[in-house]
């Protein structure tokens, strides 16, 4: 596929999709566990807003909704199974404000990352 040759629009969001079923495992491996709640809470929404970015940047006239992708299995099967496992206590005092501070970071991130490749994808197109 030549350059002048686009890519469907929904190739970009499953690519994004794709980057946040690997973020899963890996922002499980770095979960500081025993840390305080803020100091799990920066280093998720770190991992999450560089990750959103990444597939912002990647995926032609992204937007915030590239963020969301990549938020959306954190948001589908982390979220439900971690309630399922967990008491109610402890997700919503310790995990459910991890899994929205890195959604909203992804999809921040999925912005930004938009706003960065947008001047590459203007000079492509001409």
């Amino acid at each position: 596929m030549n350059d002048h040759e686009q890519q469907p629009a929904w190739h970009g969001y499953l690519l994004a999709f794709m980057i946040g079923v690997v973020l899963v495992p890996l922002s499980l491996l770095l979960d500081p566990r025993d840390e305080r709640l803020f100091v799990v809470m920066a280093s998720s929404a770190l991992l999450y807003f560089f990750f959103g970015a990444v597939a912002g940047g990647m995926v032609p006239h992204g937007t915030w909704k590239v963020g969301l992708c990549v938020a959306a299995p954190l948001l589908g099967f982390v979220a439900t199974s971690v309630y399922l496992v967990t008491g109610k206590a402890e997700y919503f005092g310790r995990d459910l404000p991890v899994i929205l501070v890195s959604s909203v970071a992804a999809v921040a991130g999925g912005w930004a990352g938009s706003l960065l490749g947008a001047p590459r994808d203007r000079a492509r197109r001409t």
